[in-house]
């Protein structure tokens, strides 16, 4: 795995160790709520599948950072606007 997959996966395991504690306790409004829904489900999931899910979650903040270094106005994008649409092309009016 990579560095930022390692890092997600920390993050998880913290945030669940937190929930283990503060959501989904099994009340009668946890049963209600989606939030607490999926952290049940995510506490009772093997390792494995925590493990791919982190992975899927750090290909797609990677595919969303791609997305967004190619949009202009981006913080990290750069600036293209003085620089030709087509470089070595010159544009020539016809008359």
């Amino acid at each position: 795995m990579s560095s930022a997959a390692d890092e997600l996966g920390q993050l998880l395991a913290t945030v669940k160790d937190w929930t283990s504690a503060h959501l989904a306790t099994d009340q009668a409004e946890c049963r209600l709520c989606p939030v607490c829904q999926a952290i049940a489900a995510l506490r009772e999931s093997r390792p494995e599948v925590v493990e791919q899910l982190t992975m899927a979650a750090a290909s797609l903040v990677a595919a969303a950072r791609s997305f967004l270094d190619g949009v202009p106005g981006t913080p990290g994008t750069p600036d293209r606007s003085s620089a030709p649409e087509h470089p070595g092309v010159e544009h020539i009016d016809v008359a």
